[in-house]
């Protein structure tokens, strides 16, 4: 019987942002003291999930209590930085694949130098994107549902750059401009339950949630997990 450090407490509610719970007492005492409290086995965060519960709470709140005006930056930031976790979660599944094809002289193919730096330190969702369809393409594997691209397209027109929910502005972009990019220099409409309601549906198609589920990064993980295994013998 396989015996662990940190006992696990059953979440009494299901959300995906860590597997465990904590003890009843725990939960009172920590929310009386004002607490958050994250990590450890059981209880190690998932930064995608993370941020797309946050999004999806702090609009529902924006709707409650009618304040998305005043919630909209925010909220799309939340969005953004979610859909920028998912992206470099698949590209890393296909760096992987591509490295351990390698190890067993299966393919030739793997990422380049500009590859490996956007995944690392890119915030631009349209290029996370097309790095993504390019290299699983090149890999010949199961590209993502056409909606995460559609969604992806449909943000980009808002966000003029990848700080736009950030920051007021922008740097020039060379060393010799002065002046930045202003982000809203007039109104602008975001769609923002629209993007949550896209956002949600999205992620049912693509990150995995669950042992044995069929989503697009869980057939990311059994092409991994059958190279891997073949690796070991």
């Amino acid at each position: 019987m396989v015996m662990f450090d940190e006992p696990l407490h059953v979440k009494l509610v299901k959300k995906n942002v860590m597997v465990g719970g904590k003890a009843p007492e725990q939960v009172e005492s920590d929310l009386k003291a004002g607490i958050s409290r994250i990590g450890g086995f059981w209880r190690h965060p998932s930064y995608f999930e993370a941020y797309l519960y946050s999004a999806s709470l702090l609009i529902e709140q924006g709707k409650a209590i009618g304040v998305l005006d005043e919630i909209g930056l925010p909220g799309f930031y939340l969005q953004r930085h979610a859909l920028e976790l998912l992206l470099k979660g698949l590209l890393g599944w296909m760096v992987d694949i591509a490295d351990i094809r390698k190890q067993l002289c299966i393919s030739d193919v793997e990422p380049s130098g500009r590859l490996i730096r956007d995944l690392r330190t890119s915030h631009d969702l349209q290029r996370l994107h097309n790095r993504i369809i390019e290299f699983g393409t090149a890999l010949d594997l199961p590209l993502p549902p056409v909606e995460l691209g559609n969604l992806i397209k449909d943000m980009k027109r808002i966000e003029i750059t990848d700080t736009w929910s950030r920051y007021c502005s922008s740097p020039g972009k060379t060393d010799e401009s002065v002046e930045g990019i202003e982000h809203i220099p007039k109104e602008v409409v975001i769609p923002i339950v629209e993007f949550q309601e896209r956002l949600d549906a999205i992620t049912a198609l693509v990150a995995s949630r669950e042992a044995f589920g069929d989503s697009y990064e869980d057939r990311l993980h059994e092409i991994s997990a059958g190279l891997s295994a073949a690796l070991d013998h």
